[in-house]
């Protein structure tokens, strides 16, 4: 019986032992992804007007006309200009946006996996 309870305390004292080590840390890497589209409505850039055509004689009446097209021409190509720009920026910030978000999620899941990691789990 001396045998029997030597054995079974040497045992006891194994699954102790085996059991009562630091807890292997398991890490568990996560990737989020997330697809960040621009929105249509956000590229707003009008064509760009054709230039005025030169006239083939030139008389004060002609060129005075042509002057006016020439003005009206830049004043579109600015008013185009306005516009695209408007619209770079809008793209620019929804992007920024998106990439705060996609950060602060990631964030959010790599507190909640560090939490996770750090309380010991016997399962």
């Amino acid at each position: 019986m001396t045998h029997t309870k030597a054995v079974l305390l040497a045992l006891v004292i194994a699954l102790i032992a085996g059991c009562g080590g630091a807890p292997k840390r398991v890490s568990h890497e996560t990737t989020q992804y997330k697809v960040v589209s621009v929105p249509e409505s956000l590229y707003r850039c009008e064509a760009i007007p054709a230039p005025p055509s030169l006239p083939v004689s030139v008389t004060r009446e002609l060129q005075e006309r042509y002057d006016r097209q020439v003005a009206e021409y830049i004043l579109e190509l600015y008013e185009t200009g306005v516009t695209c720009k408007a619209s770079l920026d809008a793209i620019r910030a929804w992007i920024e946006q998106a990439e705060a978000e996609v950060r602060k999620t990631n964030e959010e899941a790599r507190r909640a996996l560090e939490e996770k990691e750090s309380g010991w789990w016997p399962f």
